[in-house]
């Protein structure tokens, strides 16, 4: 299409097709040809697995919570308001937060 466009391919529709993707830090991400072509051992308690995944992107929740000590208080405020909500838990999984 484009002379200077790189090839595009799914990473997502490959592996969901049955081809293996292993990107490990350090090194050159790789396909494997099929599931058997690739043996990967690891400690459940050690990976983080997928919530799930949308349109061939894997989607990883996080939830982070916010205390006192974690946001800037504008330089005229000496103390937050003891009055006020306390900080709401905040998903960073914005996908499910207009459904919750």
């Amino acid at each position: 299409m484009l002379d200077s466009c790189p090839l595009v391919r799914s990473l997502g529709q490959l592996v969901e097709g049955g081809t293996p993707f292993i990107w490990l830090p350090g090194k050159l991400p790789y396909l494997g040809c099929n599931s058997q072509s690739v043996q990967i051992v690891a400690q459940t308690t050690k990976i983080e697995v997928a919530d799930r995944v949308g349109d061939h992107v894997p989607i990883f929740a996080e939830i982070m919570q916010f205390n006192d000590a974690s946001y800037g208080l504008a330089a005229a405020v000496a103390e937050p308001d003891a009055a006020a909500d306390p900080v709401p838990e905040i998903r960073g999984d914005h996908a499910d937060a207009d459904s919750e």
